[in-house]
């Protein structure tokens, strides 16, 4: 059910692959808009539902536009552009599925919490799930039967199979390489969880086998999809903030001895270190999406501060950027009872705190521009892993999707999670050989 002031009058045409941005400005008010484009900075999701096609066409374009009509409104937690009409829905042409929507079959491997987000948020935007499996054939089949998928003994299966247009692979992180290669056969775009693997050399065969076989990569990195994060990336890039001075990450997390009572977890060879390459691997890429390329990195940390892991509870990372900012990460899971994390960004204009996924402080001098979107109420997976939003995997998945159909490359395509890996990585031996390391060596 749609809210809001909509109009009843003719509608102009839905601009699509074969319908140019020039042909959708009749009325001077919407001078461009662009089908399925990157969801990157200051944009926001436009959808168009009407009672014959229930499905949301996403679309992406400046929010400063004057749109006299339709409006955007809230449905639930998403800003949309509904329109509604007994106009629009004559003259919706025949191929909308094929033309204006992005319907994907997705196969999903690893059936743990975080496939139980993924499967929520891929019925939300219509992709059909399609088929699972896992290691435990009991916990697929009881997924199969939530989901209402068919489960499939192992992966060389559903990296086959026939209903499947992408796989999305939701395990340990030392699982990565092995579904790649069967679906650079098979010609299955991969989506894995983050973090992209637990070595360099793993994620670099990826990237090249995907690279090589014509499929498309992607990583799983949601909270660039943040309204507070593709604010600030337009903000910046706008100059806003003016030059960027200091770029920080704070992740003071807290982790039960209950959630580290499996052996594997913490341990290098399977999730590739702690708190950092786990949970702070998203603040890490949301920093180099935003700031850029870091020079150099030196890292002190705690091994087993307070859980019984092998890898780091506490560690801290100073920054130079190649742009001469400075800065800090901070990542822990021994901070009881856990808050919210923190990117704070200093420009000599002002300064951006972005807290879980909410833009929590803006203090800009001489500020113009369009409103900044300040909120207080965070959500973030400080103590709960699950207590995090949907609606950026929702994005995510829709960006990935129409990289898949249309060949184009996603926002979080693997050399992008190579990069957040690399900086991981670096300050990883930082701190075994207490020395500063160079980047890109």
């Amino acid at each position: 059910m749609c809210h809001g002031e909509l109009g009843e009058t003719d509608i102009p045409p839905v601009p699509g692959p074969n319908v140019p941005s020039s042909e959708f400005a009749s009325d001077g008010n919407v001078p461009s808009m662009r089908l399925f484009g990157p969801m990157e900075g200051h944009l926001f999701s436009l959808g168009v539902i009407d009672r014959k096609y229930s499905e949301v066409l996403t679309f992406l374009t400046n929010p400063n536009l004057s749109l006299p009509r339709p409006q955007p409104v809230m449905i639930g937690a998403r800003l949309v552009l509904c329109i509604r009409g007994s106009s629009f829905d004559e003259n919706m042409p025949d191929d909308i599925s094929t033309r204006y929507t992005t319907k994907m079959r997705v196969g999903i491997i690893g059936t743990g919490a975080i496939s139980n987000m993924h499967a929520r948020a891929l019925k939300n935007i219509g992709y059909e799930l399609t088929v699972c499996t896992d290691v435990f054939p009991e916990a697929g089949k009881k997924f199969a039967d939530t989901y209402g998928c068919e489960f499939v003994p192992t992966y060389e299966e559903l990296c086959r199979h026939p209903k499947v247009d992408y796989v999305d692979v939701c395990t340990f992180p030392d699982f990565r390489l092995q579904p790649i290669e069967i679906c650079a056969q098979s010609k299955k775009h991969v989506q894995v969880q983050k973090p992209i693997a637990v070595s360099m050399e793993t994620a670099h065969k990826m990237v090249d086998v995907a690279k090589k076989a014509g499929i498309i990569l992607g990583v799983v990195s949601q909270h660039r999809f943040d309204d507070s994060s593709r604010f600030l990336k337009t903000a910046i890039a706008a100059g806003r903030l003016g030059k960027i001075i200091q770029a920080d990450a704070y992740v003071k997390w807290f982790r039960s001895a209950a959630y580290y009572s499996r052996p594997i977890k913490g341990s290098w060879a399977t999730e590739g270190g702690g708190a950092m390459i786990n949970q702070a691997i998203h603040q890490v890429d949301v920093l180099l999406w935003l700031v850029g390329k870091v020079k150099e990195v030196v890292g002190f940390w705690q091994l087993g501060a307070l859980h019984k892991i092998e890898s780091e509870d506490v560690v801290n990372a100073m920054l130079r950027f190649e742009d001469g900012a400075t800065g800090v990460i901070t990542a822990s899971t021994a901070m009881w009872p856990g808050y919210s994390e923190r990117v704070e960004i200093h420009g000599t204009k002002g300064t951006a705190i972005i807290t879980g996924d909410k833009l929590t402080s803006w203090d800009v001098e001489n500020d113009s521009g369009p409103a900044a979107p300040v909120e207080q109420s965070v959500l973030s997976g400080a103590s709960d892993p699950m207590a995090i939003p949907l609606t950026p995997f929702e994005r995510q998945f829709l960006d990935f999707g129409n990289a898949c159909k249309t060949g184009g490359t996603p926002l979080v395509s693997g050399e992008e999670g190579l990069r957040a890996l690399e900086l991981v990585m670096a300050t990883y031996l930082s701190c075994r050989e207490h020395r500063i390391v160079e980047l890109g060596n």
